[in-house]
C-alpha cells in the first residue's frame, strides 16, 4: 500500500474510459480493506472505518477532508457514531480511475497512523474485522487503571502528552536542532515533490523505498521524518517503521506546509 499511497493524483481529462474490471482487481491489491461496489450503475471504492465514538469519527472525517483538498480529489463521506463510510469514484468518467485507488491507499494510511498515534488503542481494521495480532496489541496498549476520580475516562493523559513531546517536533525546534547538527532529516515524499521543494538538509527516501535503505540512516542521531501536511500519514507511517527497527525518531508536525508557514527556508533542485 505505501507504494501507490506515495503517488500524487493526476488531473482527469474527462475523455478517459473508466478502469475495466481487471484493472480494478489489479489496483485493489494496493488498497486492502476497500471494496469495489456498484451504485446507480457506477463503480466506486468503498470502505467503512470504525471508531470508539462520534468525536473520533468526526475528527477522522475532517482529516480525510483535508487530505482530499490537498490532492484535489474528493470522496463522499458519511459520518455516524463510531464509523465513517468513505466512497471514491471519478465523477468526470462516472467510474473508477487510478486516482481513486491512490486516495483510498492514502486514506488507509491516515487511519493506520491515527491508530498508531493513539498507542494502538484503535487498531487498524481490514474489511471491518480486527485481526488477532491487532487485538493483542490493542489490549497491551490499554492504560492501567488510575486512581478513582483522577481520570474518569481511563485515558492516561500524562502518558499521551509525554509521548507527544517525545515523538513530535515543530518547525522552530527542528530548525534549532538542524543548526546544531543533532538530527537526521528524512523526507519520505515522492522524488518529484522533493525536487520541487524540500527542507534544506533533508535526505529523500520515499516511503516505499524505506525498508531497502535502512543502512543509510544513522542510528546515532534522532531521525525526523516529514511529508506534506498534518493530514498526510506518510511521515507517521515511516516513523512507526523506523521506531520498530530501533531508531530514535520523531515526526515534524504539519510537514513541509507548517515549515513554510513558520517562514522557514526551502531548497529546490
Amino acid at each position: 500500500m505505501p507504494g501507490i499511497a506515495s503517488e500524487r493524483c493526476t488531473p482527469c481529462r474527462g475523455d478517459e474510459s473508466p478502469a475495466a474490471a481487471e484493472q480494478c482487481e489489479a489496483l485493489a491489491a494496493s488498497a486492502p480493506g476497500w471494496e469495489v461496489v456498484e451504485r446507480s450503475g457506477i463503480r466506486r471504492l468503498e470502505r467503512v472505518f470504525r471508531f470508539r465514538d462520534f468525536a473520533e469519527a468526526l475528527a477522522f472525517t475532517m482529516r480525510v477532508g483535508g487530505l482530499a483538498e490537498e490532492n484535489g480529489h474528493h470522496p463522499a463521506l458519511l459520518t455516524e457514531w463510531g464509523r465513517v463510510t468513505a466512497s471514491f469514484w471519478t465523477h468526470k468518467i462516472s467510474g473508477l480511475h487510478r486516482n481513486d485507488f491512490i486516495m483510498a491507499a492514502k486514506t488507509s494510511l491516515l487511519y493506520e497512523a491515527a491508530g498508531a498515534a493513539a498507542g494502538g488503542a484503535r487498531a487498524p481494521r481490514q474489511g471491518g474485522a480486527m485481526t488477532r495480532k491487532h487485538a493483542s496489541k490493542a489490549a497491551a496498549a490499554k492504560p492501567a487503571a488510575v486512581e478513582a476520580g483522577v481520570v474518569k475516562t481511563g485515558i492516561d493523559r500524562a502518558a499521551y502528552f509525554r509521548a507527544k513531546v517525545e515523538c513530535e517536533t515543530g518547525p522552530v525546534e527542528l530548525k534549532h536542532d538542524l543548526d546544531r547538527g543533532e538530527v537526521f532529516l528524512l523526507d519520505v515524499r515522492d522524488r518529484e515533490s522533493y525536487v520541487g521543494e524540500h527542507i534544506p538538509g533533508a535526505v529523500n527516501i520515499p516511503l516505499e523505498e524505506l525498508p531497502s535503505n535502512l543502512s543509510s540512516i544513522p542510528k546515532d542521531k534522532t531521525v525526523v521524518a516529514y511529508c506534506w501536511t498534518i493530514t498526510c500519514g506518510l511521515a507517521a507511517t515511516a516513523a512507526l517503521e523506523l521506531a520498530e527497527k530501533g531508531f530514535s525518531v520523531k515526526e515534524l508536525v504539519g510537514g513541509i506546509r507548517e515549515w513554510k508557514k513558520a517562514g522557514m527556508p526551502v531548497d529546490h533542485k
